[in-house]
C-alpha cells in the first residue's frame, strides 16, 4: 500500500516549541510544493547544540538518496537557540532549508556524486567553489522564499506564537 502521508519527526527542539515547528513546516511545504508532492515525504527535524560554532552554519538540508528513484526522505539540522540567535531565526532557518526540500522535490538541483563541487541548478551545472555562497541560485531563492514564507505564517499563525517582529 502506498504511503499517502508526510512523517515529520522532530529532535531536541527548544522547550513548548514542537506545535509551532510542525505548524511552519507543513505550512512552508504545502506552499511550496502542495499536498500531492508530500505523500510519502519524510522530514528529520535535528536542532543540534553549538551547530553554528562546529560548523559555521544555522542550518543545512540533506536529502537521503537511496536508489534512483525521487529523494523523498531528508534530515535538516539547525542550530540552538543562543542569545543572537532566536525562536523567530529557528523558523526563519527551518523555511530556508524546507526551500532546499522543494529544490530536489522538484528536481531544480541535484547534487553529482562524482562531480563534488558541481550542483546542476535547473538546467545548468554550476561549480559551487568558483561561486560565492550568497550568488549560488538556489541560495538566491531560498534567502528570497524564506521572509515570503516566515510573513505568510506568522500572518495565518499570531495565535500560535506570539513573538516580536525583527
Amino acid at each position: 500500500m502506498k504511503n499517502t502521508s508526510s512523517v515529520i519527526s522532530i529532535r531536541n527542539a527548544p522547550k513548548n516549541s514542537l506545535k509551532i515547528f510542525r505548524s511552519a513546516t507543513r505550512y512552508s511545504l504545502t506552499k511550496l510544493i502542495g499536498k500531492r508532492l508530500m505523500n510519502g515525504l519524510s522530514i528529520r527535524i535535528e536542532f543540534v547544540k553549538d551547530l553554528v560554532i562546529k560548523e559555521e552554519n544555522y542550518g543545512e538540508c540533506v536529502a537521503i538518496y537511496e536508489d534512483n528513484s525521487s529523494i523523498k526522505e531528508f534530515i535538516i539540522r539547525i542550530s540552538d537557540q543562543r542569545s543572537d540567535f532566536n525562536l523567530i531565526d529557528q523558523i526563519e532557518v527551518l523555511m530556508h532549508e524546507l526551500v532546499h526540500v522543494k529544490q530536489y522535490i522538484k528536481n531544480e538541483t541535484y547534487d553529482y556524486v562524482r562531480m563534488r563541487n558541481v550542483v546542476r541548478w535547473k538546467s545548468r551545472k554550476v561549480d559551487v567553489t568558483k561561486t560565492d555562497y550568497y550568488n549560488l541560485p538556489w541560495e538566491k531563492e531560498s534567502y528570497r522564499l524564506q521572509k515570503v514564507l516566515l510573513k505568510g505564517w506568522l500572518k495565518q499563525n499570531s495565535n500560535l506564537i506570539n513573538i516580536e517582529s525583527k
